[in-house]
């Protein structure tokens, strides 16, 4: 059955809005999956895979910014006891992590092995002077035969000093200082980070992810070692390597949780925590943190109970902000720490004057991708010390008051992904997501919306009059027209049986017609010349060029039929509609504007005036 009027117009509207707006909500749910299984398939370390390009040799290039603390008293340390005053000098930088890992092996229990060389090329570009440059630092073989030599044998150590002329502080370059110089006490090359060029972090052994992406890139051995069986703090929970080495997390992050990621540098992992969302060249990022509780004493943060080896320097394990790393480093007592001691305890920056912590310049970051993991931009900001302390025996130590935990160099290792990387992230990954969520949105919202506006027209249509026809163009409405003019047989025969039915008594109009076609057409004619019904078929507004096949006898029947429709079974409610809304037109009424009870009563009015004649015709008719 086709679908003519507006009601059912509206309805089928608000069906169409409505798979519209479910279609969206489909989209929703496959465009999800389809997202998530084309960011798990890419996340997998294996050849061919985004993840694996960037896993083999990071595309950002990665600057290592340095900072020598220049002491400017040395003197009155080693002769007064003075408490020593430190110059911040730097940054020098250099461009690190530069090398592809070497030696990857992949193995049948979906995870990969590797070497990380190490590597460091000076920027002087990015530097404040040369590596030639002068700084006054701690003499690292004093400070490392202290803490290595018992005290017994200090005796030794003080001979050493004085045949080599060597002191509590020295002075040399900032490139010996770095990366080593011959040392006269030692007979070997000492530097703080020497060796370096050449030499490998590592073996690694990771997990692919293959079989199951929670696990990706997560470190399930390193240097040999079991995932819980490093041998450095002799504990089960602070000897666990948890988590990866921060170039990337598993996909689809959960910014309530904390993450882990192990640090050779430090030779333990560490969690970090969600602290804001960042805008990085157009793309969203997560930005972890270190908790102010990752160095604190155990007297605040119970866990690093098993990080505290060294009762008598850290007051017995009282001491915030330090990490004593010895362990992994041949015994040499090395400190970590954040620069300047932030969050250290104020005892740090009493003992060694002129250190100003930062949160905003020395708080360590990571923003992640939250959707692939990814880290895209990253600052590792960590403080390297050394410890010395009074001896009865060593020279250059007898003044000292304290075990002093003495800053040596603070690096910034960072890295940001560059503009093209961008784009191309922005353009492979994100585009399609948003094109994505722009349809779904579109689908759900345009949906909803024709929904809901069918839905109230339709209901203010039927609230407002019982046939639904538009008031703005009452009766007028073409498709109407022509259905008058289709029907103009059956509305004759209608007033033809009422008529008969009349004569007879019957007011159902089941009479035979043939007597009386003849004298109702009389009937007709002769109320077709009233005025009022000339009034209504004026205001009809009957096109003139179809005057020849209205004429008189329908704007007749018009107004008949709108009397005898509800005694006619078969015929439409909307001829019956506009049949009186004539007749509204023929009592003065505004028919565009006409309820169904005015309709009606002008109806009930008509009706009986029009009735009235023909039952007097018919009887006159029957007489003869």
């Amino acid at each position: 059955m086709v679908c003519c009027n507006r009601r059912c117009g509206l309805l089928v509207g608000a069906v169409f809005g409505a798979a519209v707006a479910i279609l969206g909500g489909i989209l929703m749910v496959v465009d999800d999956q389809i997202i998530k299984g084309t960011v798990v398939k890419e996340a997998v370390i294996e050849p061919g895979t985004t993840a694996y390009n960037n896993w083999i040799s990071s595309a950002a290039f990665v600057y290592r910014q340095m900072w020598l603390f220049d002491v400017q008293n040395p003197q009155e340390v080693i002769q007064n006891g003075s408490k020593p005053i430190v110059l911040e000098k730097g940054p020098y930088t250099y461009r690190v992590r530069y090398l592809a890992k070497e030696n990857i092996t992949a193995h049948d229990n979906n995870t990969v092995s590797f070497l990380l060389p190490n590597g460091a090329i000076f920027e002087p570009s990015m530097s404040i002077g040369s590596e030639e440059d002068y700084a006054t630092v701690l003499n690292l073989a004093v400070a490392g035969a202290y803490s290595l030599v018992p005290k017994p044998l200090h005796l030794i150590v003080e001979n050493l000093i004085k045949t080599t002329n060597s002191s509590l502080f020295q002075r040399r370059t900032v490139r010996e200082i770095l990366w080593g110089y011959p040392d006269p006490i030692l007979k070997k090359i000492l530097g703080v980070f020497s060796p370096y060029n050449g030499t490998y972090d590592g073996y690694y052994t990771v997990n692919t992810g293959k079989d199951d992406i929670s696990k990706v890139s997560t470190i399930e051995k390193w240097k040999g070692e079991r995932q819980v069986l490093l041998s450095f703090w002799k504990d089960k929970y602070c000897d666990t390597i948890n988590g990866t080495d921060a170039s990337s997390f598993a996909p689809f992050l959960d910014k309530e949780k904390p993450i882990y990621f192990f640090s050779s540098d430090i030779c333990r992992s560490v969690s970090s925590t969600f602290s804001e969302s960042v805008d990085l060249k157009g793309i969203k990022v997560y930005r972890y943190v270190l908790p102010p509780t990752t160095f604190a004493s155990p007297t605040v943060n119970p866990d690093n109970h098993c990080f505290c080896i060294e009762k008598l320097v850290t007051k017995n394990c009282t001491l915030a902000g330090v990490l004593d790393v010895s362990r992994c480093r041949e015994g040499v007592k090395v400190f970590i720490s954040l620069p300047h001691f932030l969050h250290g305890s104020e005892y740090l920056r009493q003992e060694v004057l002129g250190l100003n912590p930062s949160e905003e310049h020395h708080f360590t970051y990571l923003d992640i991708e939250p959707i692939t993991g990814f880290t895209l931009s990253f600052a590792k900001r960590l403080q390297l010390n050394m410890m010395y302390g009074p001896s009865k025996v060593i020279t250059v130590l007898k003044k000292v008051k304290d075990y002093t935990i003495f800053p040596i160099v603070w690096l910034n290792e960072t890295a940001t992904l560059d503009d093209a990387t961008a784009d191309r992230i922005k353009a492979e990954l994100f585009s399609r997501i948003e094109l994505l969520e722009t349809m779904q949105v579109t689908f759900m919202g345009t949906g909803a919306a024709i929904f809901l506006l069918c839905l109230l027209s339709y209901c203010c249509i039927r609230k407002g009059g019982r046939y639904g026809d538009p008031p703005q163009r009452c009766y007028r409405d073409d498709s109407l027209y022509y259905e008058f003019v289709y029907h103009q047989n059956d509305f004759e025969a209608v007033i033809l049986r009422a008529g008969v039915g009349v004569a007879h008594g019957d007011t159902q109009g089941r009479g035979s017609a043939s007597p009386l076609v003849q004298t109702l057409r009389e009937v007709v004619a002769s109320i077709a010349a009233l005025p009022s019904v000339q009034q209504g078929l004026e205001l009809g507004h009957v096109p003139p060029q179809r005057a020849h096949v209205f004429g008189k006898l329908p704007g007749l029947l018009l107004l008949l039929y709108c009397c005898t429709a509800r005694s006619s079974a078969g015929l439409k409610p909307a001829s019956r509609a506009l049949g009186c809304r004539a007749v509204a037109h023929a009592q003065g009424l505004d028919s565009c504007r006409l309820s169904e009870s005015s309709a009606t009563m002008a109806w009930l009015s008509t009706r009986r005036r029009i009735l009235a004649t023909v039952r007097l015709k018919a009887f006159s008719v029957a007489r003869q």
